[in-house]
């Protein structure tokens, strides 16, 4: 009996198999064996050793089962093979022809499939090779977007920084220059009090070195106040200065009362406590109508200056006709007609004054004054010039052009507003109530130089006019 050859494994075609599978008809190694007991539809089959494999049923059959004859004929109508006997007994009247026309027929249709099967492998191939340069091609332009865009925003993020670097910069250099600025600020303002704490000491010893008392008069906005100081008493005590007391309303102070009195020929007669109390001796006597009393007189230095110039000084009325203007003074007894003045020398000094208790410049102050707009929308100085002002805040060219604003709007929204003021201040308040007979009351004509006299009601007359 001749040798038999062990076979190879039918799957990887390599190693000798040492397993058959009855139900595959495969050889397998023991590696594909694992595979082939891991599988569920393959893990049932009846596996077992090689070498107890019966080789003859690996033969093809070539013979017919039935009549144990060797196939001649194939049937077309069963799609099978046949032998002689199977002819005149199963497969009567069936249409049949030979192996060999069927072999061949089987041969080419199978050479066909082949070559559609080579065809479809090769077009697979082929769009596999086309998908991979595409892909390829999309993936390498896609980078190189990617790549560009990276670098474009890398190179806006690296101008943004260095454009908040020099704005940060800018502040800080900025910031450093207004702390210099306001170091020497606070530096001369140091300096100035020092000064001024040390020369009104100098000047007092100056006045007290040179003269035998020294007399200091302060003149309040009510009150008026004096003190002295002797030559030869300065060197004990510097700081021991004397009231001079001329006559107060009260005990507790040494002041008199800024209050003057002049005769009908407008001379001066009396000042403080003495000037009340001549003048309330005159009203007592019903003779006061042509003399002139000024109580509180800082607040009526309008009336003054003119009474001065009038009277005292001839020549100030002529400059002013002979250059053809007019001097007009505020009214002392319409002080509202000046309350537009007095406000705004108010505002100034309470800037002046923060100013000079933060050591800021004072015209920054004035300039954020005029260029804030106010509740009707606009500044003070867009309202005054049509157009806004220049300020130490950035802007645009745009902003600065001419822009008039709609007077007209303006006022309305002006008097809306004083309209609304006046409302709620008037909540607060009741009509004043009728004069009757003998209620005093003050009086002007034109006899007497548009000066108010007091007086009482006499009678009323049903037009409601007073006497």
């Amino acid at each position: 009996m001749a040798q038999v050859s062990a076979p190879k494994c039918d799957i990887c075609k390599k190693v000798i198999a040492n397993v058959f599978c009855y139900e595959c008809r495969h050889f397998l190694c023991q590696s594909c064996k694992s595979f082939h007991e891991k599988f569920p539809a393959t893990k049932r089959h009846t596996v077992t050793d090689s070498s107890n494999v019966d080789r003859s049923i690996l033969i093809l059959a070539t013979v017919c089962e039935d009549h144990k004859l060797e196939f001649v004929y194939y049937c077309q109508d069963c799609e099978c093979l046949i032998c002689v006997q199977c002819v005149t007994s199963g497969h009567q009247h069936h249409s049949f022809t030979g192996i060999t026309e069927v072999a061949a027929v089987a041969r080419g249709d199978v050479m066909n499939r082949l070559v559609k099967i080579k065809d479809s492998v090769e077009t697979v191939s082929n769009l596999i090779k086309a998908f991979k340069r595409m892909k390829k091609y999309k993936l390498e332009a896609g980078t190189e977007k990617f790549t560009r865009e990276v670098h474009e925003v890398s190179q806006d993020l690296v101008k943004i920084i260095e454009k908040v670097t020099d704005i940060n910069l800018s502040y800080a250099t900025d910031f450093l220059d207004l702390e210099k600025q306001k170091g020497v600020i606070q530096f001369d303002a140091t300096r100035k009090c020092i000064q001024q704490a040390a020369d009104p000491y100098q000047f007092s010893e100056k006045i007290i070195k040179d003269k035998i008392v020294a007399v200091a008069i302060h003149i309040g906005t009510n009150e008026t106040g004096f003190a002295y100081k002797f030559n030869n008493e300065f060197g004990n005590d510097p700081s021991d200065i004397s009231s001079l007391d001329i006559g107060s309303r009260n005990s507790m102070t040494t002041k008199v009362p800024n209050s003057i009195l002049l005769d009908p020929a407008k001379r001066f007669v009396a000042f403080g406590k003495d000037a009340e109390d001549q003048f309330f001796d005159l009203v007592r006597e019903a003779s006061h109508h042509d003399w002139y009393f000024f109580d509180q007189f800082t607040k009526n230095i309008p009336v003054l200056i003119y009474l001065v110039l009038n009277f005292l000084d001839k020549n100030f009325l002529i400059f002013p006709k002979k250059w053809e203007f007019e001097y007009v003074t505020s009214s002392p007894h319409n002080p509202t007609s000046n309350g537009l003045a007095e406000k705004t020398v108010k505002i100034v000094k309470t800037f002046v004054l923060k100013c000079k208790k933060e050591f800021s410049d004072p015209n920054l102050a004035l300039l954020d004054y005029r260029t804030c707009p106010l509740s009707l929308g606009f500044s003070p100085y867009q309202l005054l010039m049509s157009r806004k002002l220049r300020s130490i805040l950035p802007g645009t060219f745009g902003q600065f052009l001419l822009q008039s604003p709609n007077y007209n709007v303006v006022q309305d929204e002006l008097f809306t507003k004083q309209a609304c003021l006046k409302k709620y201040y008037d909540v607060g308040f009741e009509p004043l109530k009728p004069i009757e007979t003998g209620d005093p009351v003050c009086f002007t004509c034109r006899h007497c130089d548009g000066l108010w006299k007091p007086a009482f009601v006499s009678s009323k007359y049903p037009e409601k006019d007073l006497m």
